[in-house]
């Protein structure tokens, strides 16, 4: 194989792979429905597709330990399809571990990494599914649907020879079955399509295939005659066989039997290879098709009424083009506008650094329009550019947002965890939950998918596990024996707000300061806010649980979680009352990933500094009546109810030699800043306005424990520093407060 072949099938892979996990992410809910409903064949059909294509490509690019892991899960879901074994809870979860591991698979494979890590463990998954086949579960129900079949394949053969007598004997059997099965509380359900090996069908019911259908099975199930195809041919066969699909769910099936035609054809040529994959998609379509009559089938309705003239417009073909069945032609329009292309995350964030740039290129106008307008003292010049910058402006702000709405995804696969990630819980602590959530259209940065990831698992773990009570407490404290979660996502000011909240017993504060005191954390004698004693779940080691247990602990990762936010801009929070419930409040901003930011461009001894505006509540001149000393070292000032410690921006950042220190606090602004829930007061000399701008990294000062993240590139080619307000928090908590030797004062809380 050549260099050049090997990048098509590496490009080939890395597309399967894609789209076998979107598949993938969106099955917990419908066996969910499955595990609810199993007398519902639409969740089983559904899942039963996504796992039978993942089973059918894998071989393709010799991923054959996803292949079998695929093939043993559908063995599993066949039986059920044909009611040969029940829906149970250990069949649906081993399913679902299932899911969870060709996931993993199939993300190792897109790195060329080895697809299992654990060879014994995925024997063992292996020989569950060959377990759950092994069982004599020919259960109640799954006898009288056998027996529904036998009644089926006679009532065929008496409709065949158009036998009265026996058409009544088989009708009266039908019915007789059903009634008695429903006296023993047993669904029975319609018999489905089968088909043989040979490919013929029994039908639904008795009906035959058409000779589109036959014709494209001759093509797929014949090597002489797949080998003398061209492939034009069997396009051709295909879009014949689409004009006699009825139902949407086999309009759907062919439609992704043709896609994956034009794909393998387009990649790698039309290769025996493709006919074992395509004879895949057409077995599943066999099995679900409804055939349309075709014209040699159709007997003209008798003719009772005049003939009525007809107009070329009447005359013409109904939507759909040539003939197409309604069902068949809605949802090619559907499909057509629904049309999407895969595009690599690398060059979606290569265009976005291009438009972070046109950020520069805008501020480079602004500063070129000033000194302009110190010249043009008509103003003539002046105007004209003012408008094209204006202009310019607008269309570069346009694009910026187009393109990071194109980085956005639904959430729905991060919030269709939780139900099951309770339910996981739930089983180990033999407690009731059920989960509502809320948001699932909701789109975020793809990036911020990862991000939320931890925070969910942990906070609706610790919700199932320390915040719901046992049902029997609860029923004693008057509450229902089930317990309610409800996860939610929803975007509010730019930001992406997720909640985890439960109707549980709420976290015991004076347990909470008991546990700190006792690990050592804090002094008997200091007294904490509660505010301060919730902040101690976020302690490494502290947990609100009673007795320790191997599925959580408030407080157990909980702190890498708030660290993790919080180099990421967000935060997280909790609200809490006994007996009553707990919420943790995830707040992201919502796009982690661009580095095109908004903030104050201010002026501080002489220096220009950026101060980013998602931190900042609101500025003020203050009156000298405002203004303050603590032990005659701490600068304080006071706005509304609050008194803040003010820190002057010069000290903190090292700028000048610290004359800049003795200035009066109302030769300036005051900026009221908040980080992580608590507010300071910063002193700059000046406010020059708001602007956007491109953050920078800048090798030798950004960081994490950094007074600044980065620089920013300015109109007349200067670079200003990026304030990180993080830190400085940060620094004035762990240090006393001294204006003279730069040290930094104490927050006070609002």
């Amino acid at each position: 194989m050549t260099e050049s072949s090997n990048d098509v099938d590496r490009q080939l892979k890395v597309e399967l792979i894609d789209e076998s996990l979107e598949a993938l992410s969106g099955l917990t809910p419908l066996f969910k429905k499955l595990q609810m409903q199993p007398e519902d064949s639409g969740p089983m059909e559904s899942i039963f597709r996504v796992i039978h294509s993942i089973k059918g490509n894998a071989p393709f690019f010799e991923l054959m330990q996803i292949k079998n892991l695929a093939h043993s899960m559908e063995n599993v879901l066949d039986a059920i399809r044909k009611r040969q074994l029940a829906v149970q809870d250990d069949i649906v979860g081993s399913l679902l571990e299932g899911t969870d591991e060709l996931t993993r698979m199939l993300e190792r494979a897109r790195e060329d990494e080895p697809e299992v890590h654990d060879e014994d463990a995925f024997a063992r998954l292996l020989d569950l599914f060959q377990g759950f086949l092994g069982r004599e579960e020919a259960t109640r129900e799954s006898r009288w649907n056998e027996l529904l079949e036998c009644v089926e394949s006679f009532s065929a053969g008496a409709e065949l020879y158009e036998d009265d007598s026996l058409q009544q004997v088989a009708k009266q059997a039908k019915g007789l079955a059903q009634e008695l099965a429903r006296g023993e509380g047993i669904h029975l359900q319609e018999p489905a399509l089968h088909t043989s090996q040979s490919g013929e069908s029994s039908a639904r019911g008795s009906q035959e295939l058409p000779d589109e259908a036959k014709r494209v099975q001759q093509m797929l199930t014949s090597e002489e005659a797949f080998s003398s195809l061209e492939p034009e041919q069997l396009e051709q066969a295909l879009q014949e066989l689409a004009s006699r699909v009825r139902n949407e769910e086999a309009v759907s099936v062919l439609k992704e039997l043709q896609e994956d035609f034009r794909a393998s054809v387009e990649k790698i040529g039309f290769i025996p290879l493709v006919q074992d994959i395509l004879m895949g998609h057409f077995e599943h379509l066999l099995e679900v098709a409804q055939w349309a009559p075709g014209e040699e089938e159709e007997s003209p309705p008798e003719d009772t009424t005049e003939q009525q003239p007809t107009s070329a417009s009447e005359g013409e073909k109904q939507p759909g083009g040539s003939g197409e069945p309604p069902a068949a032609a809605a949802t090619a329009r559907q499909q057509k506008s629904e049309t999407t292309m895969r595009v690599r995350e690398e060059s979606i964030d290569a265009f976005l650094s291009f438009v972070g740039e046109l950020i520069v290129i805008g501020e480079m106008y602004d500063h070129l329009k000033e000194r302009v307008q110190e010249v043009d003292t008509r103003q003539t010049v002046t105007g004209e550019l003012h408008r094209v910058n204006e202009a310019f402006h607008e269309l570069s702000g346009k694009l910026q947002q187009n393109i990071m709405h194109i980085r956005r995804v639904p959430v729905k696969p991060l919030l269709q965890r939780a139900p099951r990630i309770a339910r996981e819980i739930a089983g180990h602590t033999e407690k009731e939950i059920a989960v509502d959530v809320s948001g699932e259209n909701t789109l975020v940065d793809k990036s911020i998918l990862g991000v939320l990831e931890t925070p969910l698992t942990h906070m609706v773990r610790n919700a199932v596990d320390h915040g719901i009570e046992p049902p029997d407490v609860r029923e004693r404290e008057g509450k229902a024996r089930s317990g309610q979660i409800t996860v939610s996502v929803e975007e509010r000011d730019k930001m992406i707000v997720m909640e985890v909240r439960d109707d549980g017993g709420g976290i015991n504060m004076e347990a909470l300061h008991q546990k700190a005191i006792d690990a050592g954390m804090i002094s008997p004698e200091m007294r904490l806010s509660e505010n301060e004693i919730v902040d101690l779940l976020f302690a490494s080691g502290i947990s609100t649980a009673e007795q320790v247990t191997d599925v959580s602990g408030r407080g157990v990762g909980m702190d890498a979680v708030k660290h993790e936010l919080e180099k990421r801009g967000g935060k997280i929070s909790v609200e809490t009352e006994l007996k009553a419930g707990t919420c943790f409040r995830v707040t992201i901003p919502a796009e982690v990933t661009t580095q095109i930011l908004t903030g104050f461009s201010v002026i501080a001894n002489g220096q220009r500094l950026i101060i980013p505006t998602d931190y900042i509540v609101h500025c003020f001149r203050p009156e000298a009546d405002q203004i303050f000393t603590v032990q005659g070292k701490t600068e304080c000032v006071k706005t509304g109810d609050s008194i803040l410690t003010v820190r002057r921006c010069a000290t903190v950042c090292s700028l000048g030699n610290g004359s800049c220190t003795t200035g009066s606090l109302q030769e300036g602004t005051l900026i009221v800043l908040e980080s992580k829930g608590r507010r300071f007061a910063l002193h700059v000399d000046a406010i020059e306005g708001v602007k956007q701008f491109v953050l920078k990294d800048i090798e030798q000062i950004s960081g994490e424990q950094s007074l600044f993240i980065g620089g920013a590139v300015m109109g007349n080619g200067t670079v200003a520093l990026v304030v990180n307000i993080n830190a400085i928090a940060e620094t004035m908590e762990r240090q006393p407060a001294h204006a003279e030797n730069n040290a930094t004062a104490p927050l006070i809380n609002v």
